[in-house]
């Protein structure tokens, strides 16, 4: 509230603020994996359950970004700035998967997920 005063009125006017919030986002620990895998991130619990908080703002942009030993598809018609993507994964490795969420006033937050897919066990014959 402010109040002005001098010797002939005074006069009081009050505005509400809020203060926004940087956004959060969090991914659950690591998962490990055989062979191929499609892996769907939503906010339904599961294995890559995401949760986003907007702390009072509202979050404006979403990337997910993915380090590994092989590449990765984006399915089911997601892509690398959607909220909740399905991805690809064919080849066997350790890949790390961060997805970073911004908002209006440009603050962001980041959380990462590891997901090891390890290769499908081969047999081979016996000479």
């Amino acid at each position: 509230m402010l109040t002005a005063f001098n010797a002939c009125k005074e006069d009081t006017t009050s505005q509400r603020i809020v203060i926004k919030g940087r956004p959060t986002v969090s991914l659950p620990a690591g998962k490990t994996y055989c062979g191929p895998q499609t892996l769907t991130f939503d906010p339904e619990p599961g294995n890559h359950t995401v949760l986003y908080e907007e702390n009072f703002g509202i979050i404006s942009a979403y990337n997910w970004t993915v380090n590994g030993p092989g590449s990765i598809t984006f399915e089911s018609g997601t892509t690398a700035s959607s909220p909740y993507p399905v991805m690809g994964f064919t080849e066997a490795g350790i890949y790390t998967i961060v997805t970073t969420v911004s908002n209006e006033c440009g603050d962001s937050e980041s959380a990462s997920q590891t997901v090891t897919i390890n290769p499908i066990p081969v047999v081979s014959e016996i000479p």
